[in-house]
C-alpha cells in the first residue's frame, strides 16, 4: 500500500509517539490539507515544500522509526505530486465546459451564507473564515473557491462597504437579485447593482469583487 500524507491528527499522534518536534512541517501539512483538489499549482508547490521539510527533519532524527516515518512522508509527497501533475495536464487537455447564462447564474446563486456569519461586518471577518464558509455551503460542498492568484475575498472585504455590501446577508441578497453576463477566457460577470463579481462558473472559481 502506498504511503499517505498524514492529516493533522495522524501527525500529532505519530509526532508525540516518536518525539518529533517540527512546527514548520506540521504547519505545511495543515496548509496542504486546505488547498482545493483542483488548485493544481498550489498543491504541487505545497507538496514540494512538504517533501523538503520532511527530508530535513529526517536528517535530524536519531530514532530510526522517526526517520522511517518522515521518509514515508517524503515518498507520499512524491507520489501525490506525480498524481497532481497528471491531473493538471488532463485538466488542461480537456475541452472547456460550455456554460449557459442560466447555468452560470444558477451556480453563483448557490452562494447563500448562513449562521453567525450572516450579520457580521465582513471587514472584521478573517479571510480564511469566509473561504471556509464558501467551502461548506450545503448547496455546493467543496465547490466555490478562489483560484491561484485571485483575491475575491480580499477585495470583498476592502470594497464591499462602498458598494452597500457590508455583511454576508447583504451579499446573499445582492447575488440572488443580480444577473450574469459572459466575459472573456471563461470568465463571467455577475452584476450586483453597484458592484460586480468576476467568476468562472465552469471551474467554480471566484476571481474578484469590483465596483
Amino acid at each position: 500500500m502506498d504511503p499517505q500524507i498524514p492529516n493533522r491528527t495522524d501527525w500529532d499522534e505519530a509526532a508525540n509517539k516518536l518525539r518529533i518536534k517540527d512546527d514548520q512541517l506540521k504547519a505545511q501539512l495543515v496548509a496542504y490539507a486546505k488547498i482545493p483538489e483542483d488548485d493544481y499549482e498550489n498543491r504541487i508547490n505545497s507538496l514540494t515544500s512538504l517533501r523538503e521539510l520532511a527530508a530535513r527533519a529526517a536528517r535530524l532524527q536519531k530514532d530510526p522509526k522517526a526517520t522511517e516515518f518522515l521518509a514515508s512522508i517524503e515518498k507520499a509527497a512524491d507520489l501525490e505530486r506525480g498524481k497532481t501533475g497528471r491531473a493538471q495536464k488532463a485538466a488542461k487537455d480537456a475541452p472547456d465546459e460550455t456554460i449557459s447564462t442560466r447555468e452560470a447564474e444558477q451556480r453563483i446563486r448557490k452562494i447563500k451564507f448562513s449562521g453567525l456569519l450572516l450579520n457580521r461586518d465582513l471587514a472584521d471577518v478573517e479571510e480564511q473564515t469566509i473561504l471556509n464558509a464558501l467551502r461548506s455551503l450545503r448547496e455546493c460542498p467543496n465547490k466555490w473557491h478562489e483560484g491561484t492568484g485571485t483575491h475575491f475575498v480580499q477585495m470583498l472585504k476592502k470594497r464591499g462597504a462602498n458598494c452597500g455590501i457590508t455583511t454576508a446577508a447583504h451579499l446573499n441578497r445582492a447575488i440572488q437579485a443580480g444577473h450574469s453576463k459572459p466575459g472573456k477566457d471563461g470568465k463571467w460577470v455577475h452584476h450586483l447593482g453597484k458592484a460586480k463579481i468576476v467568476y468562472n462558473p465552469a471551474k467554480w472559481v471566484l476571481i474578484s469583487f469590483v465596483p
